[in-house]
């Protein structure tokens, strides 16, 4: 779960260059076409929730903050993942 839970975190953030990455990884581990599907609409649910967590956390920290904090979770996630 917590590692459902990074990568989650790490999608939100910044999730438009994983997208493929994710889909080789996929379908090298073998994922049905079904888990597959799932994957792709949470993922989507993802992008949606992170596009509208960004105008608050602009309006918070400013558009470089704002960037720089969504790098560094995205930093920390793979990381996180990397290690679990």
């Amino acid at each position: 779960r917590l590692r459902a839970w990074l990568f989650t975190l790490h999608c939100c953030l910044e999730g438009k260059i994983l997208q493929d990455q994710v889909s080789i990884l996929q379908l090298g581990a073998g994922w049905a076409a079904e888990l597959r599907s799932r994957w792709t609409a949470g993922f989507g649910f993802a992008m949606c929730l992170g596009g509208m967590l960004m105008q608050p956390l602009k309006r918070s920290l400013g558009e470089h903050g704002a960037l720089s904090a969504c790098h560094a979770a995205s930093l920390l996630s793979l990381l996180a993942l990397q290690q679990s």
